[in-house]
């Protein structure tokens, strides 16, 4: 399977995490955003460099919470009064609604992926969303159309699971969890279906999702997704990283970062993975 590992760019101390663990061979693919406020940003994309032939190295299209690269109207939908984009809800919202501008989307993508490109030096091997919003009806058209102008562009990610794994779930972890996975993989097949009709390669099956409280330790729901027998074309998706002040800013997501990090870097991680005969490999 391709293993993952999402919000590089996101702060010095996230993307520090991450490079330890492509250093190490741990890690198979890593998602990267080129919004925001890091100041180490292009350091350490320069530094992820090094590791081109090894990894995925791809985009991690935002379009929520932050700023955008472009100056859009409020009247896009794309933003509110403030100039950030708007929250998930919202967004989703505006997009099923048709309240979202296909031609500020395809600006935004676009300079988004340029962006990626002036710093890497080339352009993304694939692109996903943060949240999730590349599965969203006129947001996945625009995708579409990336993926015909940036040749670089090889696959998207979507979101799907197995019924009876979804529902089993239910039992075994929670009904929420169970939800809260159906809520992902329906919009994820809806996609996949437009995807394919464009002969757009994505993966099958998209495993990594948990609600990022306290209680829940990552190993457990790595093991619980292994479950599923992964292949090599399904990825699993996590976000590790060290934490710093920057990310306490900008992020929600903080404590389970670490947690997600040092399960990685465990014997446990080796061991599961040896005993579930997983191995991890590129997608392309």
């Amino acid at each position: 399977m391709i293993l993952s590992a999402d919000d590089f760019g996101i702060s010095p101390a996230v993307d520090e995490g991450i490079l330890m663990l492509i250093e190490k061979n741990i890690i198979s693919s890593v998602s990267c955003m080129v919004t925001g406020t890091n100041p180490s940003l292009t350091k350490n994309l320069d530094q992820l460099k090094r590791y081109d032939k090894k990894i995925d190295v791809g985009l991690h299209l935002v379009l929520t919470d932050h700023e955008p690269l472009v100056a859009h109207s409020v009247s896009s939908g794309l933003i509110g009064k403030s100039g950030h984009f708007h929250s998930l809800k919202s967004l989703g919202l505006r997009a099923y609604s048709g309240q979202v501008s296909p031609d500020s989307l395809d600006l935004e993508i676009k300079n988004q992926v340029e962006s990626f490109t002036s710093i890497f030096g080339r352009g993304p091997d694939f692109i996903d969303g943060h949240q999730h919003i590349q599965q969203y009806p006129v947001i996945r058209n625009s995708i579409m159309i990336a993926m015909k102008s940036f040749p670089s562009l090889k696959y998207i990610r979507i979101a799907n699971l197995p019924n009876h794994w979804i529902w089993s779930s239910a039992k075994s972890v929670s009904p929420r969890f169970a939800i809260e996975n159906l809520a992902l993989a329906i919009p994820g097949r809806q996609a996949a279906a437009v995807f394919a009709k464009e002969n757009i390669p994505h993966n099958r099956y998209l495993l990594g999702y948990y609600r990022h409280t306290p209680d829940v330790q990552f190993k457990t729901i790595f093991s619980k997704y292994l479950s599923i027998k992964p292949q090599s074309k399904d990825i699993f998706f996590c976000h590790p990283g060290f934490i710093d002040e920057h990310l306490k800013k900008v992020d929600s997501l903080v404590s389970s970062r670490l947690d997600n990090l040092k399960f990685l870097l465990s014997a446990e991680f080796e061991d599961l993975c040896f005993i579930n005969k997983i191995s991890i490999n590129k997608f392309i």
